[in-house]
């Protein structure tokens, strides 16, 4: 049985002054991959022109506008219905945990991850801090440490709005020990690829019929490669593997890699810009 999602993505920017001229970037449709299929989508704009869609450097897609005329408010609506049809959980295919070292340390392992093998500047662990990295020992099971990490970033800080920004980096996290989805992953990835593992960034979407935190918005998560099972998902928000209810839409290094929307104006004066997501499921 296939379980199949409604999305409605709005963006809403309001601007003190007329802007002159804009170019948007947004990142908000969910991926072709396995277990996930696009089955439609359309896009609205307040200021009515056509929009076109291309892909980023790692492949993913977006929808980039650039609106006549002059407007003091933006508003976008990207809706789409997306077909699921199962996860990857081979959890009995890996192979033991000696050969999983030895695999993610050979040479073509890492010429292939490497992007996901090194800190970006947002998931860079300074010395001092280092105390607070959960160590993996080479005798451990990759998929074992990795369900490890992700209840010790859930436990390491709490889930709380307004106090960090799309800049903040994995360092200050562990000094403030409070952040939203894309502080916990930033954490993960440091952790993780500080112990040599090969660990990406997700944003995407997540059913809003659960009781998951962080279903307001666009959602973050991690990816491991594991020996045997390949990329899995990891959610350290609410210390969960990735599941059905995941709907991604890009992968990265980074939030950088992955934000949902990007622009640049011709304007002076202030702006404000608000994000609504609303995700439901249907049965088929």
């Amino acid at each position: 049985m296939s379980t199949f999602f409604d999305i409605v993505y709005q963006s809403i920017s309001e601007y003190e002054y007329p802007v002159k001229e804009a170019f948007f970037e947004f990142m908000i449709s969910p991926c072709e991959c396995e277990f996930q299929t696009l089955v439609e989508f359309q896009i609205k704009t307040s200021t009515g022109q056509d929009v076109f869609t291309t892909k980023n450097s790692f492949g993913f897609n977006q929808i980039r506008i650039r609106p006549a005329g002059y407007f003091k408010s933006f508003k976008l609506e990207y809706s789409t219905k997306v077909k699921k049809g199962g996860i990857n959980n081979n959890d009995n295919l890996r192979p033991s945990a000696h050969e999983q070292w030895a695999e993610i340390n050979s040479t073509n392992f890492y010429i292939d991850n490497f992007l996901y093998l090194h800190a970006s500047p947002l998931t860079i662990i300074p010395k001092q801090n280092q105390n607070e990295i959960l160590i993996y020992r080479r005798s451990s099971d990759l998929l074992d440490y990795s369900l490890e990490l992700n209840s010790h970033i859930h436990n390491l800080i709490s889930y709380e709005k307004e106090v960090t920004n799309v800049n903040t980096t994995a360092a200050e996290v562990i000094l403030l020990k409070k952040g939203v989805c894309q502080d916990y992953t930033h954490l993960f990835l440091a952790m993780a690829r500080s112990n040599g593992l090969a660990c990406r960034y997700v944003s995407g979407y997540l059913d809003q019929g659960t009781t998951y935190t962080g279903t307001s918005g666009m959602h973050a998560w991690a990816e491991v490669y594991i020996p045997g099972m390949g990329w899995t998902g990891f959610d350290p928000t609410n210390n969960s593997r990735v599941n059905i209810q995941y709907i991604k839409v890009a992968h990265g290094r980074d939030y950088n890699d992955c934000s949902p929307i990007k622009g640049v104006l011709l304007s002076i004066g202030e702006n404000k810009t608000h994000h609504l997501v609303h995700v439901s499921q249907q049965q088929q």
